[in-house]
């Protein structure tokens, strides 16, 4: 069992499911995340497909820290 989770790219785009596997969460709750505005929405890509900005990812994990530091 692989126990590590995949770290975000420096920077770019960053696709769904790569996303997902970051934060560990289901696709519905990003759905939910982005329509209500507490997260950044996708950038289209492609015709077809969208994508993260990694920095707006980035911004946004680092407004959600709480400033717990480890012991």
């Amino acid at each position: 069992m692989d126990l590590t989770r995949k770290s975000l790219p420096i920077d770019g785009f960053i696709r769904e499911d790569e996303l997902l596997e970051f934060l560990a969460i289901s696709a519905a709750t990003l759905r939910r995340m982005v329509d209500d505005e507490v997260f950044p929405p996708p950038v289209p890509l492609y015709k077809r497909a969208v994508g993260w900005a990694v920095a707006d990812v980035r911004k946004w994990f680092d407004s959600k820290k709480t400033g717990w530091e480890p012991s």
